[in-house]
C-alpha cells in the first residue's frame, strides 16, 4: 500500500475524492461488501492509493482494484475479529488538520486572488488594451480611464463587472488593512459556502473573519481619530507579500491539498510578487499614475 496517499485520502470523505467515476463506483461497490464499522477506513485506502497510482496507466489502477477485490475475504475474517474497525475520532479528526489547511487556501484564492486578478485585469490590463502609452504620445495630454467606461444607461448593466474589478484593484495597490479585510472577508464567505465541512468548522471560520473585520474597523477608526490621522494603506507591500508567501508555502508543502488548488496557490504567489514589483518600477508608477487619474 502507497502510505503517504493513504494517509491523504483519510483526511477527506471518500466520496469527495477526485477518482473517476468507474474507480469511484468500484471502490465503494467493494466497501459496501465489508461490515459497516470497517467500511470508511478501507475505502479511504483503497482511494488513497488509486490517487498515488493516477499518473501511471489505467491498467495498474484495475489490476489494483481486482487485487482490492481478492483481498475481501481476509478484511471480513479481520473485521469479524474485531480488528481495525474505524476509530471514533475519525469524524473529528476529518475537520481538523486538513480541512483546516483546505480553508486557508480558499480564503487566500478568494481573498488575495481577487484583488490581485483584478488589479492585472483593471490596471496593466486596460494599460495595453486601450494602448494608453501611444494615446498619450499621439495626444500630449492625460487619458481618463473613465473615458473607457460604457456610456449611460449601458453603465448601470457593466456595473456588476466594473465595480468588483475596481475595487479588487484599489485594494491590490493600497494593500495594508484593505488586504487584510479582504481575506477576513472571503474567510466570511467560506465558511458559510463549505457544505462539506462540519457546522463547528464552519462556524468558527465565520465567526474568525467577522472578529477580524471588527478588529481592522476598530483599528482604522482609532487610527482616524489620533493626531497623525487614519492611515489604513500603510505596509501595503509587507501584508500583499505576507500573503503572498503564505501561498506560496501551501502550494509547495501542503500535500493534503489537490494539485489544481496548489497550482493555483503558486500562480496566486506570483502574481501578488508581480504586484509588488510594479509598484517599485518605473512603469509600475506610470499604471498607477494612470488609474488614479
Amino acid at each position: 500500500m502507497v502510505t503517504d496517499a493513504g494517509s491523504d485520502a483519510q483526511t477527506r470523505p471518500p466520496g469527495s475524492l477526485p477518482l473517476p467515476v468507474g474507480q469511484r463506483l468500484v471502490v465503494t461497490a467493494l466497501s459496501r461488501l465489508l461490515p459497516a464499522g470497517f467500511r470508511a477506513r478501507q475505502r479511504a485506502e483503497w482511494a488513497g492509493d488509486l490517487l498515488a497510482l493516477e499518473d501511471g496507466p489505467s491498467g495498474v489502477r484495475w489490476r489494483y482494484l481486482l487485487g482490492a477485490a481478492r483481498t475481501l475475504p481476509a478484511l471480513r475474517a479481520a473485521a469479524g475479529r474485531g480488528r481495525g474497525a474505524d476509530p471514533p475520532s475519525l469524524p473529528i479528526t476529518l475537520g481538523t488538520g486538513a480541512a483546516a489547511l483546505t480553508s486557508l487556501a480558499r480564503v487566500l484564492l478568494v481573498g488575495l486572488g481577487w484583488p490581485v486578478v483584478s488589479w492585472l485585469l483593471w490596471v496593466p490590463g486596460r494599460y495595453y488594451l486601450y494602448d494608453i502609452p501611444g494615446t498619450i504620445a499621439r495626444t500630449g495630454a492625460p487619458v481618463d480611464p473613465k473615458d473607457f467606461l460604457p456610456d449611460s444607461p449601458l453603465i448601470y448593466l457593466a456595473l456588476p463587472v466594473v465595480l468588483p474589478l475596481q475595487f479588487g484593484a484599489l485594494v491590490a495597490l493600497f494593500g495594508g488593512m484593505l488586504m487584510v479585510m479582504s481575506c477576513a472577508l472571503a474567510a466570511v464567505v467560506v465558511g458559510v459556502a463549505q457544505r462539506r465541512r462540519s457546522a463547528r468548522h464552519r462556524l468558527m471560520l465565520s465567526v474568525g473573519g467577522i472578529v477580524a473585520i471588527l478588529s481592522v474597523l476598530g483599528g482604522m477608526g482609532l487610527g482616524f481619530g489620533s493626531p497623525g490621522g487614519g492611515q489604513p494603506f500603510v505596509g501595503a507591500p509587507f501584508t500583499t507579500g505576507a500573503l503572498g508567501c503564505c501561498a506560496l508555502a501551501l502550494g509547495l508543502f501542503a500535500r493534503s491539498l489537490t494539485r489544481r488548488t496548489r497550482i493555483a496557490l503558486l500562480l496566486l504567489a506570483v502574481g501578488a510578487a508581480f504586484v509588488i514589483g510594479a509598484q517599485h518600477t518605473e512603469v509600475g508608477g506610470q499604471w498607477q499614475t494612470w488609474f488614479l487619474d
